[in-house]
């Protein structure tokens, strides 16, 4: 009886640090706005994968990528730029992010500080050579109007 016992409390303790585990990977889901205030996405969750997708972004109607291989403007909203992301030690990793702009994409990994600034980080090869953006949580009741 006494194994019994303990072995439900292992269990229950088990499944609790997997939903805490849960619960702390879920803080990047939300809206999130570009340092320059030009570009909304939005972090979601699917299949236990991260990734997120333009929701708003300042239109400046230059359908003309500035790379051949990039994207136009008119097809950014609801692109997902990152995409696959998992959550271990305290960060999202194993990921990709997209440049629109120019089409490459980036290996890449986020972190979350005081779940008001994600640090994005896309790297070629190793994190040494790497570019770092920093997005604030979007706290706005709706999206901006389209300008």
């Amino acid at each position: 009886m006494k194994k019994t016992v303990i072995f439900i409390i292992s269990c229950l303790l088990w499944f609790e640090s997997l939903n805490a585990q849960t619960n702390v990977a879920d803080r990047i889901l939300g809206d999130w706005i570009s340092p320059d205030k030009d570009l909304i996405v939005r972090c979601y969750k699917e299949d236990n994968l991260y990734y997120s997708k333009i929701v708003w972004f300042k239109r400046y109607y230059d359908n003309t990528p500035d790379d051949p291989n990039g994207i136009p403007e008119s097809k950014w909203l609801d692109a997902v730029v990152m995409d696959k992301f998992t959550y271990q030690d305290n960060e999202w990793t194993d990921g990709e992010i997209w440049n629109l702009k120019n089409g490459k994409k980036y290996s890449a990994y986020a972190e979350l500080n005081n779940n008001a600034d994600l640090r994005v980080v896309g790297y070629v090869f190793f994190r040494l050579f790497s570019e770092t953006v920093v997005f604030k949580r979007y706290t706005g009741s709706k999206l901006p109007d389209f300008n």
